[in-house]
């Protein structure tokens, strides 16, 4: 027996025990940046961390589908935020290089097309 994608019901297993395993490990992660205390605050307040969930469609043509998750107030990014865009992948590397870590890119990103407001 396979699903319409040609994936087996065991594969899918697979898949989904390997996707909690990659989340749980960028949750450990970000709690052990929390943990680690700097300057005025902790470390994960000085950094901007990124889990892009690679299992979707994510090349140039086709990203849609896409999970990913920032982490850190680098920048003064906000937090605490769920929203569903439409936006690139590009879109995204280019507003947190320019609008959280400030370094203008004086060629773009590729696949970027607008920067995305409300990250900071």
């Amino acid at each position: 027996y396979t699903h319409t994608n040609g994936e087996s019901p065991e594969g899918q297993r697979i898949m989904r025990d390997i996707c909690r395993w990659h989340v749980e490990e960028f949750a450990y992660l970000v709690g052990r940046l929390k943990a680690v205390p700097e300057g005025h605050g902790t470390l994960l307040d000085n950094t901007c961390a990124i889990f892009a969930h690679e299992h979707a469609e994510a090349n140039p043509h086709k990203d849609n589908g896409l999970a990913l998750i920032l982490a850190g107030h680098a920048g003064g990014m906000k937090t605490g935020l769920h929203s569903k865009m439409r936006n690139t992948i590009g879109d995204l590397y280019l507003t947190v290089a320019e609008e959280v870590f400030k370094t203008p890119l004086e060629k773009g990103f590729p696949t970027a097309e607008k920067k995305i407001s409300g990250i900071v």
